[in-house]
């Protein structure tokens, strides 16, 4: 079992985040998740992400032509420390 960097909980070897602290247990960059682990991180629910991506808001996201939608860890984490809010004009 491994430790989260942030808070030192204890944490199975395929956690994502902490359970305690939220923290992301590896390096943001290049890691993908999904839209529900994108929500979780958020706060928000996975409803609110789909309104968000059909009017072009919140963090960016990828939509392969083949598989599921996912996000990237870091993009999330920079959109959410940003308090970016986009508007249409």
């Amino acid at each position: 079992m491994s430790r989260c960097p942030q808070c030192g909980a204890g944490l199975p070897a395929h956690a994502r985040f902490c359970c305690v602290c939220g923290q992301p247990t590896s390096h943001p960059v290049a890691v993908k998740i999904t839209c529900a682990e994108a929500a979780r991180l958020l706060s928000k629910s996975a409803r609110t992400l789909e309104g968000w991506r059909r009017n072009r808001r919140g963090p960016p996201f990828f939509k392969p032509k083949t598989g599921r939608l996912f996000y990237l860890l870091s993009d999330v984490l920079e959109w959410k420390s940003s308090g970016r809010v986009l508007t249409r004009g």
